[in-house]
């Protein structure tokens, strides 16, 4: 799935985003976007995303066959970010 990537989103405002799977270099970026949700938003993350150690560890782990995280960058920016999980059971 990950070779169905990237692709542009447009938003109803007219911009246009793009949307690709996470790599070991976004770390800082996506770091920074968890960095600007406000924390009554960031406590319901299953993982610690305020750490940064913890989103460092996701992009020296990557294994796009278990779950494929998504990224959707304005620019260069990181603004919203997804993941799905394959299930051994389908």
């Amino acid at each position: 799935m990950p070779d169905r990537f990237p692709q542009e989103a447009v938003l109803r405002d007219g911009r246009r985003l793009m949307i690709r799977p996470f790599a070991a270099g976004d770390t800082e970026e996506l770091y920074k976007f968890f960095r600007r949700l406000p924390s009554d938003i960031r406590r319901f993350a299953w993982d610690n995303i305020g750490d940064r150690g913890v989103v460092e560890a996701w992009g020296r782990t990557l294994d796009y066959s278990r779950v494929l995280p998504l990224l959707a960058f304005d620019g260069k920016r990181v603004v919203a970010d997804a993941t799905l999980h394959r299930r051994d059971n389908g």
